[in-house]
């Protein structure tokens, strides 16, 4: 801890001032990094949050699942919904 308090001491504004910019830059970059990973996640919806998210009764997503309106996933007898299919919708 000493020797970092000895470096900072010695420095100059001009190099606490790089090495600010560089500490935050990274910082930055990284947080944007993760927002883009964070768009490209599908996220998946089960029977009663697509209907929550949707404000449609039971009824009316069986009808739409039947039409093809909305497409969905069938995994171990459930059913799952993407919310870009779901978005689909108000299209």
């Amino acid at each position: 801890m000493i020797e970092k308090e000895l470096r900072i001491q010695d420095a100059t504004l001009k190099d606490l001032e790089i090495l600010f910019d560089n500490k935050v830059t990274s910082a930055l970059d990284k947080f944007h990094k993760q927002i883009e990973s964070d768009k490209n996640k599908e996220i998946v919806f089960t029977r009663n949050e697509a209907l929550d998210f949707l404000k449609v009764t039971g009824a009316t997503l069986i009808r739409w699942q039947k039409s093809g309106k909305i497409k969905f996933k069938a995994i171990g007898g459930r059913r799952y919904y993407l919310k870009s299919e779901l978005m689909k919708c108000f299209k």
